[in-house]
């Protein structure tokens, strides 16, 4: 077979960004189904749980008041904690993309507004949730030129409450979490020390939000003030180590318990053209047309 192999690392230098994006977007997914059919076909039930969270999410941003979570779940929270602020962090986990709704549901603010990066998978999200929930969610985009906190600034004036994703880069696997000194720098604890330098730039006074399960089909929204990002880190590996199942982003979820990836190349197309990807050794191949 004619063709060329890829280095799917590098490959922003030699294919232009819109198509390496979505040759990314197609390698994660298929990492992501292949892991997940070996989790299943061993039974190792408890690690599922990641995978139903992740359809009720899904369910949630299609079917919006008819979906599965407000249906048959019931949320709760401390107002007077979260009503203090307009500036939220979130982790991927649990039902992380209900939380803003529930936050700005008959509540003082105007809507939600998600600060996000360009690439990021929830834009079209956001913009599907809103339309089927009925609220007001707007996205900021990050960039370098630091245009999104001027933008940020005119949300909260306007009384949005901002959310803001704070456990990427999750920066460690089983070992290095397993050795982890609260009191240690963690890799990707720069980008938190950024997302505290972003609220003291709006004068807010961020505060953690998470989706904890209750009896009786409660959602409890647990709530945690923060000032420093060293307390963020705390929270995140506590839970890590708690509770990892309950974390959406499953490559690195997969890297954390050394899943085993099944010799098999999977194939997929991209504007015409045929690519062959082998999870194992993370071999891309582009086919001759």
């Amino acid at each position: 077979m004619e063709g060329s192999f890829i280095d799917p690392i590098n490959m922003e230098k030699i294919i232009e960004p819109v198509t390496a994006l979505k040759i990314k977007k197609n390698l994660e997914r298929i990492d992501a189904e292949l892991s997940l059919k070996f989790i299943t076909e061993n039974e190792n039930s408890k690690y599922t749980e990641w995978e139903e969270n992740k359809r009720l999410n899904r369910n949630f941003i299609d079917k919006g008041l008819d979906s599965v979570v407000i249906d048959r779940l019931t949320f709760c929270f401390k107002e007077e904690e979260v009503y203090s602020t307009n500036f939220f962090f979130l982790f991927h986990h649990n039902l992380y993309f209900t939380i803003p709704y529930i936050v700005c549901k008959n509540s003082k603010y105007k809507g939600a507004c998600l600060i996000i990066t360009e690439k990021s998978y929830d834009i079209e999200m956001l913009k599907k949730t809103s339309k089927n929930l009925g609220v007001e969610i707007e996205f900021i985009i990050l960039d370098s030129k630091g245009n999104y906190l001027r933008k940020s600034k005119a949300m909260i004036k306007s009384g949005y409450a901002l959310f803001i994703l704070v456990d990427t880069p999750f920066g460690f696997n089983r070992k290095t979490i397993k050795k982890f000194d609260y009191n240690e720098k963690l890799f990707g604890l720069k980008y938190r020390d950024g997302y505290i330098k972003i609220s003291k730039i709006l004068n807010q006074s961020p505060v953690l939000l998470i989706n904890d399960y209750n009896f009786e089909n409660k959602i409890v929204t647990t709530s945690y003030k923060i000032s420093t990002s060293d307390e963020v880190n705390k929270i995140f590996c506590a839970r890590v180590l708690s509770e990892p199942e309950k974390f959406e982003k499953l490559n690195d979820f997969m890297q954390l318990f050394d899943f085993k990836m099944k010799n098999k190349t999977v194939n997929f197309y991209i504007d015409e053209n045929q690519y062959f990807y082998n999870p194992i050794d993370k071999r891309l191949f582009l086919k001759q047309m």
